[in-house]
C-alpha cells in the first residue's frame, strides 16, 4: 500500500490471511444453496420420469344383428412419440399405454361386418403425468336382403310389379311383407335362413282357390265356409313357414325342368 506521500507501505501477512479467510466463508456459503438448487432440478426430472403419460384404451363390442365377434378379435394401435405397448388385442377392461408428451392417435385395423365409432380423446395431445381415456366401440352391421320384382307382360298381361306383396321369412326381417319393386326393397334381417318362397305359393293358392270358387258356383248354389273355419284353416296352412314347405316340391320340379332358368 502506498502513503501520502507516495512512500510504498507494507501491509502485514496477518491481514492478507484475514481477508482470504473471509473470501472462503462467503464461498462456502454459497455453495451450498447452489447445490440445493442443482439438487432440486434433478429432482423435478426423476419426478417427470417417475410419472408419465397415460392413455387408457377401452374396447367395446355390439353383437346385436347376430355378430359373434369379441374384443380380443380387434387390433388396436396407438401412434405417438413412444407408446408402449404400440400395438394391442382389444380389451373390455381397458389397456394401460405409456407414452412421452405430445400428439397421439388410436385407430384399428378393419374387421368385415362391423361399424366403428371413437370417443373423444382417441386422438389429440397428452402432457406430462396425463391420463387420458379412449373407448373405441363396434357395432355389428345387420344383413340386407335386396328383393327385386319383374313383371314380364308379353301374352297380354298388364300387372305391375307393386301389383304383388312379397313376403320375407328369417330371423326378423324388416319388412316382413311388401309390395314388389322393380329397383328392389332393401330387407335387413339377422343371420341365419331366410326365404321368399311362400309369397310366390301365396299367388299360386288364391289362384286355386279363385278356381275352384269358379267352379262351385257354376256347380249350383255353393256354401259359404263359416268365417271361424277360414281362420282356423289359415292359421293352419297359411303361415309363412307353411306356405315354404308348401312350394319346395314345385320349386325343385320347376329348377330341374328349366336349369337357366335363372341364369
Amino acid at each position: 500500500m502506498r502513503g501520502k506521500r507516495g512512500r510504498l507501505l507494507r501491509t502485514p501477512l496477518s491481514a492478507w490471511h484475514a481477508v482470504a479467510a473471509i473470501l472462503a466463508a462467503i464461498m462456502l456459503a454459497a455453495a451450498p444453496a447452489a447445490g440445493t438448487l442443482a439438487m432440486q432440478r434433478t429432482s423435478a426430472v426423476v419426478r417427470g420420469c417417475d410419472n408419465p403419460s397415460k392413455l387408457i384404451v377401452t374396447k367395446n363390442v355390439i353383437n346385436d344383428n347376430g355378430g359373434t365377434k369379441t374384443a380380443a378379435n380387434f387390433t388396436l394401435t396407438v401412434t405417438g412419440d413412444s407408446p408402449s405397448p404400440a400395438s394391442f388385442p382389444g380389451s373390455e377392461s381397458g389397456t394401460t399405454v405409456t407414452l412421452q408428451p405430445g400428439h397421439y392417435s388410436v385407430d384399428e385395423a378393419a374387421v368385415a361386418g362391423y361399424a366403428k365409432s371413437v370417443s373423444s380423446h382417441c386422438s389429440g395431445t397428452i402432457d406430462s403425468g396425463d391420463t387420458k381415456y379412449c373407448t373405441i366401440t363396434n357395432n355389428d352391421i345387420a344383413p340386407k336382403l335386396i328383393v327385386k320384382k319383374n313383371v314380364v307382360n308379353d301374352n297380354g298381361g298388364t300387372k305391375h310389379a307393386d301389383d304383388f306383396t312379397l313376403t320375407v321369412t328369417g330371423n326378423s326381417p324388416n319388412p316382413a311383407s311388401f309390395h314388389g319393386d322393380r329397383d328392389g326393397t332393401t330387407v335387413t334381417l339377422k343371420p341365419g335362413g331366410y326365404s321368399v318362397d311362400e309369397a310366390a305359393w301365396s299367388f299360386i293358392t288364391m289362384e286355386r282357390s279363385c278356381q275352384a270358387q269358379l267352379l262351385a258356383e257354376a256347380a249350383g248354389n255353393p256354401i259359404k265356409i263359416p268365417s271361424d273355419v277360414a281362420r282356423l284353416t289359415h292359421e293352419q296352412v297359411g303361415t309363412p313357414v307353411a306356405c315354404y314347405f308348401s312350394f319346395q316340391p314345385l320349386w325343385d320340379w320347376i329348377t330341374r325342368q328349366e336349369p337357366d332358368l335363372f341364369d
